[in-house]
């Protein structure tokens, strides 16, 4: 026997069931505060209120531009898909493009008749309870349930539809059409939920598996919505309970990091996809639960708004989430980093309603990022909502070593740098489900300058050269050509453990990564023709500048490569000179400016090359995609600067400097007169210092002597000396953990960095 609300041992009722008057629920969303008590009579109705008002927005201003044009949309999308709805008795399909049984088929149906449930549940758009489309409405839902979606049917395909993406849009088309939808057909889908995602813990086709991250989210919210439709508190209370795991920051395997890191799928940085998915559910679970008895209350819930901070902001700029952290969804022309900032911003608004102590620093990040411009009502809604009358959180100005997923970044306010890495922990990439079917390069190193939200976001991916990521040494493509069936579910790790950096205070930092090239992994995952290159790379974050230094790199079997930008620009000059069309040998040359992004320094000139070129893609070609592109087809410009080093080199390297944002007078001027000395570029020490700024940083990959500083083990330092002496920041990169004993001008510092996970400490010599 399960207990009704609150009151033990008494059965439960199936409200759903109930004459409840879905117009009078929907007309309660159009307020921003719970239900009158005289309305809401039992707490299974105020539960189902919340759910309408999470879908529908509720307390807005229907007249308001803003939202009347979201109406519009809404109620355009509707009548299209209603337009082309099949409603003959001996229907196939619901819609002729998307005919058969596979589950992907079935989502994208049941995605779109939650498009029409939400036109019809909206007040004030001009398909609110329209009587046609409730009508047709049901009997689609009614179809779907009985052909596509039902407890007699077995899992085929990717569990993810039949466990995550279906449910998740039926539940919702269930509440909007109320009673409206047949009781029988109602129970029909209570039944399929219940067979399909019967633990929100557990992978239904695979029990043993344990649910983590974002999945583990999606599914609890699942559950929960299940548990209001079926008026089941068993289920609300196993949705809420599900979250305990998520909360807990992790130090293996799939979660949320201290260091402020997000992996999913065991070994990938993740947290501009799985990563906004999971805050997302988190803030719905949060939202819909709050004021019921099955509110969330666990103390470690709190990690949650620690995350936003710690996790999220650091890798978006504007409102984009930077590309080196969003995994295979690269390659899905529907997500780019704007909309996966978009996505955020919505988690973010719900969860500045949930806790309004926390209203004022979340809305203000929402309103930084924005919300899209074709968003839905609800989203429109409560951004509004929740970011009137706050002013927007300002611009970063702070530099991140993000340890546990192989990341940095650096941000300046008006620009902001990340780079990607990979280690024997973290993977390069990952393809799967055809999707980022060219990301091979993508954790090897690569750097995305953010000069504007738009810098990756406009149609890069299906265009970039993927042999020429911007910061990254790889074979040529001519080479080494890559498989599209490379590395599926597995990407590449490696023996590698030198990745990481140290980080001394929001200016700067350094960070580095030891390199053994990938061979290509066939489909199976099966080792396809090794790959000799290997290499040492390292990176100095110092304030409005970044210094990029290479060294060891051999390769005994490829033309070798080394990236500096490669990026989609108007004009580039070298040495003052536009670089024309198509290939140019710039061999010491010392420096180059692109229009819009800044300069780039070349102090050693070296074996420099330069490209100017149409690039034109296909997204089909960069992933399969769930949904079809309005334009396949996509030409972008692009100005590309790279290092040759020739057929197999051996102990290459290469030196260069980044100047973002500054102008082309800047840069000549900074060539002239170089600011920064570079100390080491070799196998054992990278070492730079900018003696203007007092600043000293050395990456030891083994124990070396440089400058002022002696590594008896591998490890980064960052130094800036003071009046009273210097202060310093070290890290150890490898986590082999034990004692260290770096001597600073002479007097010796012993440390025991064990148990930092890569993590810096920090320490001050005194003159």
């Amino acid at each position: 026997m399960r207990a009704r609300w609150g009151m033990p041992n008494a059965p439960l009722p199936r409200f759903g069931r109930r004459p409840l008057l879905l117009g009078t629920l929907i007309a309660a969303t159009l307020s921003a505060t719970a239900l009158p008590a005289s309305a809401a009579a039992s707490p299974e109705e105020a539960l189902t209120e919340r759910w309408l008002r999470l879908l529908t927005g509720g307390g807005y201003d229907a007249a308001d531009p803003a939202i009347a044009a979201a109406l519009r949309r809404a109620t355009g999308v509707a009548r299209t898909h209603l337009s082309t709805l099949d409603t003959s008795a001996n229907r196939v399909a619901l819609w002729p493009d998307l005919p058969g049984t596979d589950p992907g088929t079935t989502h994208q149906t049941a995605l779109r008749l939650r498009a029409m449930a939400l036109a019809f549940g909206c007040p004030g758009g001009e398909l609110h309870a329209d009587a046609n489309l409730g009508r047709e409405l049901a009997s689609a839902l009614t179809w779907l349930l009985d052909r596509r979606y039902h407890a007699g049917l077995a899992e085929t395909g990717n569990w993810w539809f039949w466990e995550i993406g279906i449910p998740d849009a039926t539940l919702d088309v269930a509440a909007l059409l109320g009673p409206l939808l047949p009781t029988e057909s109602r129970d029909t889908l209570i039944a399929a939920v219940r067979r399909f995602v019967p633990d929100p813990t557990r992978r239904t086709n695979a029990p043993t598996l344990e649910e983590t991250g974002a999945n583990r989210s999606d599914k609890a919210f699942i559950t929960a919505r299940l548990g209001i439709l079926a008026g089941d508190a068993g289920r609300l209370t196993a949705a809420r309970d599900a979250l305990t795991q998520i909360f807990a920051p992790v130090t293996k395997g799939d979660g949320f990091y201290r260091d402020g890191s997000f992996v999913q799928h065991g070994f990938y940085a993740y947290t501009g996809s799985y990563g906004v998915v999971l805050l997302g559910g988190l803030a719905r679970m949060l939202w819909l639960l709050a004021g019921s008895e099955f509110a969330v209350t666990a103390p470690e819930a709190a990690n949650t708004y620690r995350w936003v901070f710690e996790a999220f902001e650091p890798v978006t700029f504007g409102g984009a989430i930077m590309a080196g952290v969003r995994g295979r969804s690269l390659s899905r022309w529907y997500y780019s980093d704007l909309d996966a900032g978009r996505q955020l911003s919505t988690a973010l608004t719900l969860l500045a309603d949930a806790d309004p102590a926390q209203r004022a620093a979340i809305g203000g990040l929402a309103k930084r990022i924005g919300v899209a411009p074709d968003a839905g009502v609800a989203d429109l809604a409560r951004f509004q909502q929740s970011t009137q009358d706050v002013p927007p959180r300002p611009a970063l100005v702070n530099t991140f070593v993000l340890g546990d997923m192989d990341r940095a970044v650096h941000h300046r306010g008006r620009w902001a740098f990340a780079i990607s890495a990979r280690s024997n922990r973290i993977s390069s990439y990952e393809a799967g489900n055809g999707e980022n079917a060219t990301g091979w390069y993508t954790g090897e190193g690569m750097t995305s300058l953010y000069t504007s939200e738009q810098s990756y976001a406009d149609g890069f991916w299906p265009t970039v050269d993927p042999y020429r990521l911007p910061g990254t040494t790889t074979a040529t493509e001519q080479s080494r050509p890559r498989t599209r069936a490379d590395g599926i579910w597995q990407g590449y790790r490696g023996p590698d453990t030198w990745v990481g950096g140290a980080r001394l205070d929001r200016d700067t930092a350094s960070f580095g990564m030891t390199f053994t090239a990938s061979p290509d992994l066939l489909t199976g995952n099966k080792p396809g023709t090794p790959n000799s290159l290997r290499g040492i790379k390292s990176w100095f974050l110092f304030g409005d500048r970044i210094i990029a230094l290479g060294s060891g790199i051999t390769s005994t079997d490829g033309s070798i490569q080394t990236t500096v930008d490669n990026r989609i620009a108007r004009q580039c000059t070298v040495d003052g000179r536009p670089l024309e069309t198509g290939q140019t040998d710039l061999t010491g040359a010392r420096w180059a400016h692109i229009e819009g992004t800044g300069g780039y320094l070349f102090p050693d000139g070296g074996p420099l090359r330069g490209l100017r070129e149409s690039r034109t893609g296909r997204w089909t070609q960069a992933g399969k995609q769930e949904q079809p592109p309005p334009q396949d087809e996509v030409t972008r410009e692009y100005a590309t600067l790279w290092f040759d080093h020739g057929q197999n080199p051996s102990g290459a390297t290469y030196h260069y400097e980044l100047l973002p944002g500054a102008d082309a007078a800047t840069t000549a001027a900074q060539a002239r007169l170089p600011r920064i000395l570079v100390l080491a570029n070799r196998p054992d020490v990278h070492a730079v210092s900018d003696p203007l700024g007092g600043v000293f940083a050395a990456n030891f990959f083994a124990p070396a002597s440089c400058g002022p500083l002696t590594a008896s083990a591998p490890c980064a330092v960052v130094a800036r000396l003071t009046m009273s002496g210097v202060t310093l920041a070290i890290a150890d990169p490898t986590r082999r953990g034990g004692t260290l004993t770096l001597t600073v001008f002479g007097r010796p510092l012993t440390l025991d960095l064990s148990g930092l996970n890569g993590g810096s400490v920090t320490r001050t010599v005194r003159r």
